[in-house]
């Protein structure tokens, strides 16, 4: 399983590259985790990339995991209410870099 480490932000400008990036690495794998670690700021696009990603993992039978999820993706997530989605409902799991 490949890991991607995400830095910085993730928004309107910079999404079409992260969105490129990690569905590329997506196929290339049996699975992906996704380091978010270092992630500053996170928008609506941003988080329609990690949907679009977990959508298209699960409709391929792939594993997707999110990991050590900073504390602004976090705030968004839940913001957003999709911790179902990108967090599979499992708050236990995410390592919050604080």
């Amino acid at each position: 399983m490949n890991t991607i480490h995400m830095y910085g932000e993730i928004n309107l400008k910079t999404s079409p590259r992260v969105r490129d990036k990690i569905l590329g690495n997506l196929h290339q794998n049996d699975g992906l985790n996704i380091d978010l670690s270092d992630v500053t700021v996170i928008d609506s696009s941003g988080l329609a990339i990690l949907v679009e990603a977990a959508a298209k993992a699960r409709k391929i039978g792939l594993r997707i995991h999110f990991t050590h999820i900073s504390d602004a993706c976090l705030k968004m997530i839940r913001l957003a209410h999709l911790e179902g989605i990108l967090l599979d409902g499992n708050l236990s799991r995410v390592h919050a870099v604080h």
